[in-house]
């Protein structure tokens, strides 16, 4: 699910991290992060990453790692605490190959701008 900063409705006081959970997001939001499961799918072909794709991409073990995880769950539109293997899945899960492309091009240039 996207992070969605904010309070849910039927509650007081926002959550401690101040993100909605899924019960306040709207319908449209849950159902397009859903929709990858659907058996009636995109068709899209979804992505296959490892860990050693991680790795040679300089996602993991190196010391900007953690911060090109964060950066590159935030262009997806996933959680930015999300551990790498986590991140790796939801990956796979969710987008496809041009989406995770465009993402890690979108850092790329993002740093590279710095």
């Amino acid at each position: 699910m996207p992070q969605i900063k904010g309070k849910e409705k039927r509650k007081k006081t926002p959550s401690k991290e101040g993100y909605l959970g899924v019960e306040g997001m709207e319908r449209e939001i849950v159902e397009k992060a859903l929709a990858p499961f659907d058996d009636g799918g995109d068709g899209a072909p979804k992505m296959s990453l490892t860990k050693a794709d991680f790795y040679a991409l300089g996602l993991s073990g190196k010391d900007s790692s953690a911060e090109r995880r964060r950066a590159l769950a935030r262009v997806l539109g996933l959680p930015q605490n999300i551990s790498a293997s986590a991140l790796i899945e939801a990956i796979n899960l969710t987008a496809t190959k041009d989406e995770f492309d465009a993402a890690k091009n979108n850092i790329e240039e993002n740093q590279n701008g710095k």
